[in-house]
């Protein structure tokens, strides 16, 4: 194993990831919509990570078969992380109409990145470059969600 530190850290968030991926499509949901965006992000995570576990772990050859397969897989599943959390924050956020508008949008530029991967560059700057923005977007609804929910408990106590 060339690097089994980024390996074995890839493998057990794959498990990890694996699991709440499984656990969630195995619960019943009011809105499946949502539910099915979230089991994609925990998915295509445990995909990213097992590719890229095992291009850390035993092809670092860029050369292989195994680097030129997985390498391009790991960074598409990334994207697929990055459009689900487009998804995730759009559709906990805002109205329906914007929802539709934020997915067009995020749907496209995942074609767009898909293309890069394929025809550009594959350098794992390109694919932060593509998953920050979703991130820091899910991080800002999910930190304003937080703020929504500690205020009615405050409101909720004050008697």
């Amino acid at each position: 194993m060339t690097e089994p530190d980024v390996a074995l850290t890839d493998y057990a968030l794959a498990v990890e990831c694996g699991v709440f991926a499984y656990l969630l499509s195995r619960r019943a949901s009011r809105n499946r919509s949502l539910s099915a965006w979230f089991v994609l992000f925990f998915g295509a995570t445990t995909g990213t990570a097992l590719a890229g576990g095992t291009v850390h772990g035993f092809f670092l050859d860029e050369r292989t078969l195994g680097a030129r397969v997985l390498w391009p897989a790991a960074l598409l599943a990334l994207g697929l992380v990055a459009l689900a959390a487009w998804e995730i924050g759009a559709t906990l956020r805002f109205a329906p109409p914007l929802v539709r508008k934020i997915s067009l949008v995020a749907r496209a530029e995942f074609v767009v990145y898909a293309g890069v991967v394929f025809f550009v560059s594959q350098a794992f700057a390109v694919a932060v470059l593509n998953y920050l923005p979703a991130m820091l977007f899910l991080a800002v609804v999910a930190l304003f969600m937080i703020f929504l929910a500690a205020r009615w408990l405050v409101d909720a106590t004050d008697v």
